[in-house]
């Protein structure tokens, strides 16, 4: 339109105007940022006449939506609901009517973990400067979720391993075959919000790095503050306890573990002793053998001589 030569507009179906601003120094940035708030200010308080709509965005403007709609008392409510059904299913599908078996308490301490982890992951962004934003408060469905997850694949592994008899070496068995698993999960997940904090957009950005540091520290939550309660809770189970304090330092189950251990050693070094004392005999019995290949060869040669000298006086008496 600004190219027309006319005198004035008495029709149009629309019209777009464009205002751009720049943002070299830090001043003109923030100078930029209090033209545009004070723009969109102007329009909202703008009464059109009739006929007319005006529709205007900016920059900021889909952060202040997302913002609008995170901040509602209604979501915040939705997530403390969500919060607490996640706890109790933890907790009810882990929970066993043989009260030694149970995992009800692991299940807790497995979404303690992720919980300890997300507010981990929030507190190192922020110390990092990461600006929060109402988005990142998905961060907290994301890591309850993962770290609930890994908890249970941990469970899960332990609970197979129900044929190894010390504690100890079920959580390590258990590890053994699920950190592969939950590692490479929770790699992939870091990787591909790193790639997404590309975004030209902050609340997309910052909720990028929100959520990667939230499963860094989820996963480390995991396999340290999660793993060492269930070892408590494995030498609670092994020691017949209900309770994972005041436990012995011994258990049943290691005392007859170690003392099949040592009955196992004492008749390797037996068989061992047993072993050594037939090959000494043998080294003996080729001794003799030696001795008497030896004799023999003695006698061969006594016997040899012998004929020669008889020979040799048969010729002497009778030369011809």
């Amino acid at each position: 339109l600004g190219m027309m030569d006319v005198e004035c507009i008495t029709e149009t179906s629309a019209y777009l105007m464009l205002y751009n601003t720049k943002n070299a120094t830090v001043e003109e940035v923030e100078r930029s940022k209090g033209w545009e708030n004070a723009l969109l200010t102007v329009f909202e308080d703008f009464d059109p006449p009739e006929g007319m709509e005006i529709f205007y965005t900016a920059f900021r403007s889909r952060d202040d939506e997302l913002s609008q709609f995170a901040a509602s008392d209604t979501d915040l409510m939705l997530t403390m609901l969500t919060f607490v059904l996640l706890i109790s299913y933890s907790a009810a599908v882990s929970f066993s009517c043989d009260l030694y078996k149970s995992k009800a308490i692991p299940a807790l301490a497995g979404c303690t973990a992720a919980v300890l982890g997300c507010l981990a992951g929030i507190g190192l962004a922020s110390l990092f400067g990461v600006k929060f934003v109402p988005t990142a408060l998905v961060t907290i469905f994301l890591v309850l979720g993962i770290g609930v997850d890994d908890a249970f694949v941990i469970l899960n592994a332990y609970n197979l391993a129900y044929l190894v008899e010390l504690a100890r070496d079920r959580v390590a068995l258990a590890m053994k075959d699920s950190g592969v698993g939950i590692t490479m999960t929770t790699s992939t997940n870091i990787l591909a919000f790193l790639i997404g904090s590309s975004a030209p957009y902050l609340a997309i950005r910052n909720f990028c790095y929100f959520s990667a540091l939230g499963m860094l520290m989820g996963y480390i939550m995991s396999n340290t503050f999660f793993v060492a309660f269930l070892v408590l809770d494995a030498k609670r189970e092994e020691a017949g306890r209900l309770l994972c304090f005041c436990l012995p330092a011994q258990s049943d189950v290691e005392a007859r573990v170690e003392a099949r251990e040592n009955k196992k050693m004492q008749a390797t070094m037996q068989m061992q002793a047993t072993g050594s004392h037939g090959r000494n005999g043998g080294a003996t019995g080729s001794h003799g053998r030696n001795m008497a290949a030896t004799g023999r060869n003695v006698s061969n040669m006594t016997m040899r001589q012998t004929f020669q000298g008889t020979l040799a006086e048969a010729q002497a008496k009778n030369p011809n």
